[in-house]
């Protein structure tokens, strides 16, 4: 599991590096060598981590992060999408989650009884996440 989010932290450091040197790449290895039309890159999301564990994000006080399974609920309320955050826990920093692998909560949603993401303790609690948004049109 650490190996996949390690991958996944890494493929997500590589790809903002590749998308903003890409502009500037001319040799036989770059992606516009391949023919016409060259492959654009510059579609590719940009990610970015908010906050930090010595300067986290303050609790939300928005309740549709308890909305239940949605992965779009992410996107509904950051514009963008939130692929991975830790939760500051009064002992301490949480391990990374990863939405959709391991960011079900083992509580549930009492007034509806619906399941719920990890991403429902923004409401109360301080985090910090890496968003992923897509460029603009």
């Amino acid at each position: 599991m650490k190996a996949c989010l390690i991958f996944s932290v890494v493929a997500l450091s590589l790809s903002a590096f590749v998308s903003s040197v890409s502009a500037n790449c001319s040799g036989a290895d770059c992606l516009g060598s391949l023919g016409a039309p060259p492959l654009d890159i510059t579609t590719q999301a940009s990610c970015t981590q908010l906050g930090t564990e010595s300067n986290p994000i303050s609790a939300e006080n928005d309740s549709r992060w308890k909305q239940g399974l949605s992965t779009d609920i992410d996107h509904t309320v950051t514009g963008c999408d939130v692929v991975a955050h830790k939760i500051q826990w009064s002992q301490g920093w949480s391990d990374w989650y990863v939405v959709g692998v391991n960011d079900v909560d083992m509580k549930y949603n009492t007034s509806n009884g619906t399941l719920r993401r990890m991403w429902a303790y923004f409401f109360d609690h301080p985090h910090l996440y890496i968003k992923c948004c897509a460029p603009s049109p």
